[in-house]
């Protein structure tokens, strides 16, 4: 039942103003005083099918806690969290904070303990697991200068860098850059580099075992084999460019006392200078220019000479395992189609028992592969 208000001196006057507003349908929901410019009116069930103008300094304040209002020209605010449960669509979003380190963004999946994503104030993006841990970050640490204090990973196949790149690490031994292969996945890297500028390379499978380095001013050095495919171009003195003699060894499979293997080759280069020969027991060692040349060579006997060119390099024989220093020396290569460091060759058995052969040549490359 409608509540009938007395105005004014009681006049019907008053009451007939009463009864209007009972029945003005655009007025029913609203509580508290009819009218009055200080007056407050409570509204409820109302749909605004029109604009709302409410005054510069106004805020709409909901529970009590929570506002929303206009600080400025074309901007509208709140003191308080804003939550979007769908997508925000707008040309600039602009967030405010008194400190640089206050949150100004952030990011959490439902069920989180906390954000997974925020940014400062300040612009310093962070991430963590949702845990309350942040562990990653990144953040403009100069002007022109974009930092991580953590790992960097590029999933594409390219990383292009304009300008100079600075990679700073506080020991001449602390990774740089390095690279590791995925499919199949290594368990070491195959390369990288240190702060002393130390290129290390290896397998993936183990340790780096081989580097380039800067070993003195305007000199750079490897501790382990170069090898130059295409020509190579000295344009001041070679100081130690000679190449150094080496061992190659080579084994048989077992052989029966005076029965002698053509399935055999020992490692060199494709051309060498022998200096030395030694044999693990009697024996007869031949070395060829040609596998060919090893197959029309094997029935000759010890003492007969070969033809000048079957393509014999050597034809030696051991009585002991001592080592024999070649005089004159001799020279050697591989004459195949395609030269390469493995030299045909075979070793007969001359002890009195069965056995493998070991065979140790001492020799200076004088061709590289």
């Amino acid at each position: 039942m409608a509540r009938r208000t007395q105005l004014g001196g009681g006049g019907g006057g008053s009451s007939a103003a009463v009864d209007e507003h009972i029945a003005d349908t655009t007025t029913h929901g609203a509580t508290g005083d009819l009218v009055g410019t200080s007056d407050t009116q409570t509204l409820s069930n109302k749909t605004f099918s029109d604009d709302v103008n409410l005054a510069a300094g106004a805020k709409i304040i909901i529970g009590g806690d929570v506002n929303l209002y206009r600080p400025g020209a074309d901007a509208l605010r709140t003191d308080d969290n804003l939550q979007v449960g769908g997508y925000f669509n707008g040309t600039v979003v602009g967030l405010t904070q008194p400190a640089a380190e206050d949150t100004a963004l952030f990011a959490a999946v439902q069920g989180d303990a906390d954000a997974r994503f925020y940014v400062r104030a300040d612009g310093r993006a962070i991430w963590g697991a949702g845990d309350g841990v942040f562990d990653t970050n990144l953040y403009r640490v100069s002007a022109d200068y974009l930092q991580t204090d953590d790992s960097l990973i590029v999933g594409g196949p390219s990383l292009i860098l304009y300008g100079i790149t600075t990679v700073q690490a506080p020991l001449d031994t602390s990774v740089v850059l390095r690279a590791i292969a995925t499919s199949p996945a290594d368990t070491q890297y195959r390369y990288y580099i240190d702060a002393s500028g130390k290129h290390h390379w290896g397998s993936g499978a183990a340790l780096t075992d081989t580097n380039l380095y800067r070993n003195a001013e305007d000199v750079l050095k490897t501790d382990d084999s170069f090898i130059v495919g295409g020509d190579l171009t000295v344009l001041g003195s070679m100081t130690g460019a000679l190449p150094r003699r080496a061992t190659a060894t080579a084994t048989t499979a077992s052989l029966a006392a005076g029965a002698a293997t053509s399935a055999t080759s020992i490692t060199m280069m494709p051309g060498y200078r022998l200096y030395s020969i030694g044999t693990s027991r009697p024996a007869r060692v031949r070395l060829y220019t040609t596998t060919a040349a090893r197959t029309a060579d094997l029935a000759r006997a010890v003492g007969v000479d070969p033809a000048s060119d079957a393509g014999v390099v050597l034809d030696y024989v051991t009585a002991d395992a001592n080592v024999h220093t070649l005089s004159p020396l001799v020279d050697g290569a591989n004459m195949e189609s395609t030269p390469t460091a493995t030299i045909a060759m075979t070793v007969t058995n001359l002890d009195v028992g069965a056995g493998t052969v070991v065979v140790t040549l001492v020799y200076l490359p004088t061709e590289a592969p």
